[in-house]
């Protein structure tokens, strides 16, 4: 009777992981969530065979330290590293991005993995008080 259940417990949960890897590989991705002093940001992790991405939207306040001039910002080659994607964002300077969900998520996390390309929307709210940033970045 016991073995009955183990078995029956052990074919549920390749149901379970089967499930969850069908779904990882069809684009649905792992949402994540982050965040510091003066800001936060949330989005999701995708993984599948045609690309490896991150999309998030980060919420700044106007006091921790982030302003950029407001607008969409699309990357090209960085000067330094042809390799990865840079900006060069109104009011910050020249920046490369990296996955937020490979450093502070992932397992072992720590890790800065670079986009290759990026695209940032900055959205000002009317008095100043805070920007939202929308990131979409391929690795």
């Amino acid at each position: 009777m016991k073995l009955r259940h183990v078995l029956l417990l052990c074919a549920t949960l390749a149901l379970t992981v089967g499930v969850a890897a069908a779904s990882a590989s069809s684009g649905n991705g792992t949402p994540f969530k982050v965040g510091g002093p003066g800001y936060s940001c949330s989005g999701s992790h995708v993984v599948n065979s045609q690309v490896t991405k991150d999309s998030e939207t980060c919420f700044f306040e106007a006091d921790s330290g982030v302003t950029g001039v407001p607008g969409k910002y699309v990357s090209s080659p960085c000067p330094l590293d042809s390799r990865y994607g840079c900006i060069d964002i109104g009011g910050i300077g020249l920046i490369a991005w990296y996955s937020d969900y490979a450093y502070n998520i992932s397992p072992g996390g720590g890790v800065f993995v670079w986009a290759t390309s990026w695209t940032l929307t900055i959205k000002a709210y009317p008095d100043g008080s805070s920007q939202t940033w929308t990131v979409e970045a391929i690795f």
